[in-house]
């Protein structure tokens, strides 16, 4: 499986995903840990959630949407990542952004 699609739904917590995963959609749900990623992940999409924290996010990692959270700073992002859309945070930081970034929504710091 390459790809899951698991938006709008109650998910508290990440188990058991595939190793093969490239693409997760996990919108509108009630995460508020990110843990248990497959490092073949390229592209997360979690917006509408309540992350207060960005850790454990694997190194493959190129895309990430996180808006509507409840994060606080943005700090040691993979190398590989190229976009990044973080709309409605509480973003007060920002540390060592990745070099790769080439579209950064920073919008309602």
């Amino acid at each position: 499986m390459k790809k899951l699609y698991i938006d709008n739904n109650k998910i508290t917590k990440l188990e058991n995903l595939p190793e093969t995963l490239e693409e997760l959609h996990l919108h509108n749900n009630q995460i508020n840990k990110l843990e248990n990623l497959p490092n073949s992940l390229k592209k997360l999409y979690i917006g509408d959630n309540k992350l207060s924290k960005l850790e454990n996010l694997p190194n493959s990692l190129q895309i990430l949407h996180i808006y509507n959270n409840k994060i606080t700073k943005l700090e040691n992002l993979p190398d590989t990542l190229e976009d990044i859309y973080t709309r409605n945070n509480q973003i007060t930081k920002l540390e060592n952004l990745p070099d790769t970034l080439k579209y950064h929504v920073l919008l309602n710091l």
